[in-house]
């Protein structure tokens, strides 16, 4: 072979192989698959109102548009199933990221606010049904159905069938549903038979649970609370307080603030303590079994661990009024981790007024015995006026007396 040749043999070879390596630095990373698939059942039968079905679907929007309620990190997928007479899947299996949440799914359930898909009767067995079919075949992912209905199956397949299908041959781990309003709470039962795996539970006593609420205003936090059970995300709520209704310059004061966890564990929480007109001087804390209260300074807590379902840690924190009266004692509680998120964290604070030491606190009076005479104060006006009365009647009874034994003597 020529010099020439070979030298643009060498020059192809290398811009080959520039290629190959171009092609694979431009290829996009592979997102691992969902570990987790949810189909969502949304009653849209003739006993909803429209302005309920669009509290329903604007409380699904705020439900997966929060990434403390569904991480949007593509871990989990969703499908949509309105469902009355007829069911249609409105939303297929799709991942929850931040790109799909304000593009597709937000489009999806916008639509579907706008142009309901309505018929009369409710059939929730069909749901059932259509959600298995909204599943990606061969995917190992956990698969969950969550039912949303404010009344019981009076259409289509039996839904207790549906369900066994479901579990037995489509491998779905668990049915949840939430039911709204007074037809569910007096077909409860029937609600009940449906849940996987059985018997029925409470919300937060695992998969296969019955939740019911009063009436529509109550679907939100419901909803909310639901996903966070089903899906595992730690439910975190924080509460301070003193139990003081007003506090002076220099007092003691001791304040409790105590974590809850109402879903799975939640591991790596923290805490920060902020604080005007007081002064922090440490913080003390006690866990329940299986959490932990982690390290503590005089500006808050690290490394905490709040067990799952009804675990909790609790804070002594105490400190002394440095602000003068007429300021208030302000004593913030901020929790990050958990459902908690940095954009987002869960917030409780205690604020009082300072007041001047000098000035006495009013007691109230001390309520009359039951049968006793309440005496009259003889300094009021109304006592004086009494006491002349009665000076007066005393002495014009005593005159009386004395004329009338005059006249006796006579």
């Amino acid at each position: 072979m020529s010099t020439y040749l070979k030298k643009m043999a060498r020059h192809a070879s290398a811009a080959s192989l520039l290629g190959l390596a171009g092609a694979f630095a431009m290829a996009p990373a592979v997102q691992a698959a969902p570990v987790v698939e949810l189909c969502l059942a949304v009653d849209s039968s003739g006993s909803i109102s429209d302005e309920d079905w669009r509290k329903q679907i604007d409380a699904y929007l705020d439900a997966l548009r929060d990434e403390t309620v569904v991480p949007q990190t593509g871990a989990v997928a969703v499908s949509i199933v309105p469902f009355s007479t007829f069911s249609q899947v409105s939303l297929p299996m799709t991942e929850v990221t931040s790109a799909n949440v304000a593009g597709v799914i937000t489009d999806r359930l916008t639509a579907l606010r706008s142009a309901r898909p309505y018929s009369t009767e409710t059939a929730i067995g069909d749901a059932i049904a259509k959600c298995v079919r909204t599943f990606t075949a061969d995917s190992s992912a956990k698969r969950l159905i969550d039912v949303s209905t404010d009344g019981v199956n009076n259409e289509g397949r039996d839904p207790e069938l549906a369900a066994n299908e479901a579990v037995n041959l489509a491998r779905v781990s668990a049915i949840n549903l939430l039911g709204i309003g007074d037809e569910v709470k007096q077909g409860e039962a029937e609600l009940k038979k449906i849940a996987r795996p059985g018997p029925a539970k409470q919300m937060g006593e695992g998969p296969g649970f019955v939740k019911i609420v009063d009436e529509w205003s109550q679907f939100k936090d419901a909803l909310r609370a639901k996903l966070k059970a089903e899906l595992g995300t730690p439910g975190l709520e924080v509460r301070k307080t003193n139990l003081r209704d007003s506090v002076k310059p220099g007092e003691s004061l001791t304040y409790t603030v105590t974590i809850t966890n109402t879903g799975d564990a939640a591991t790596g929480v923290s805490w920060t303590d902020t604080f005007t007109g007081l002064d922090v001087t440490g913080i003390t804390g006690s866990a329940s079994p299986n959490s932990n209260a982690g390290n503590c300074t005089p500006t808050g807590c690290t490394d905490i661990t709040v067990a799952a379902r009804s675990g909790s840690v609790s804070y002594t924190v105490t400190a002394t009024v440095t602000g003068d009266a007429g300021t208030k004692a302000k004593n913030t509680a901020t929790v990050t981790g958990g459902n908690c998120s940095a954009t987002a964290p869960c917030v409780a604070v205690d604020e009082d007024p300072i007041v001047d030491p000098t000035t006495p606190t009013p007691k109230p009076p001390t309520p009359p015995t039951p049968g006793a005479v309440t005496p009259v104060p003889t300094t009021s006006p109304e006592g004086l006026a009494a006491l002349a009365l009665m000076v007066v009647g005393v002495a014009g009874w005593a005159a009386r007396r004395r004329g009338k034994g005059g006249r006796r003597g006579k």
